[in-house]
């Protein structure tokens, strides 16, 4: 279980981006993070992961390897081909550099990118990025899943393919996105973050069935 205990995060200008953000993520439960743009959802997983530092706020529980899906690929792609790129993380786990290629042949068959493993990864498109991106995330069998807008740029059959993948891992998941269909097809709980706070916490379905909420926060 992770728990976020009054986290707040203001900028220098003394923009407010989270503010006394309270919650408690289940073990083993996948969790969107629902909002319009600006609502501070991509702002509180890099607080979660560690790459922004809050100015006030404890989190407890993050216990395991943590697996951080960027909204922007480009942020996580730096080696030059696709088959490096995914080979890289696992080579940092100790892992043999025959097993690593084993491994890493066997994620690109499964997410139907074999064959762009020889590419730049500079020349994918965006859709192809994401979907290299998430197999590197995945490569190390992370406890905790952070992922931020993992459909965007997909197109339809990779989208389906990938609402398919996140449903056999059983790792506790914290996914923000603007993709209502991702969100009710692979989540149990959902959160609504507002101008960085919090302002509703249920399960999927009550959120999903609540019109005037999700009309009220811009999600419909």
């Amino acid at each position: 279980m992770i728990t976020l205990q009054s986290i707040s995060l203001s900028y220098p200008d003394r923009r407010q981006a989270l503010s006394d953000v309270s919650l408690t993520f289940q073990s083993g439960i996948k969790t969107a993070l629902l909002g319009a743009n600006g609502a501070g959802k991509s702002t509180l997983l890099n607080v979660i992961a560690g790459l922004q530092s809050s100015n006030g706020g404890t989190i407890s529980g993050l216990k395991g390897k943590i697996g951080f899906l960027f909204q922007n690929s480009d942020d996580q792609l730096f080696m030059p081909t696709v088959w490096e790129d995914i080979r890289f993380g696992l080579m940092q786990t100790g892992m043999s550099a025959s097993e690593a290629d084993i491994r890493t042949n066997s994620l690109l068959k499964r997410f139907n990118i074999f064959h762009l493993k020889d590419i730049p990864c500079r020349k994918l498109s965006g859709g192809e990025k994401k979907l290299v991106a998430l197999a590197g995330v995945l490569s190390t069998d992370p406890d905790i899943l952070l992922l931020d807008e993992p459909t965007e740029q997909l197109d339809p059959r990779s989208r389906r393919k990938l609402i398919e993948f996140l449903n056999t891992l059983s790792q506790t998941g914290i996914i923000a996105t603007h993709d209502l269909t991702l969100a009710q097809k692979t989540c149990q709980q959902a959160v609504i973050m507002d101008h960085g706070k919090i302002v509703a916490q249920r399960s999927i379905d009550d959120i999903m069935n609540n019109d005037d909420l999700l009309w009220q926060y811009g999600l419909k």
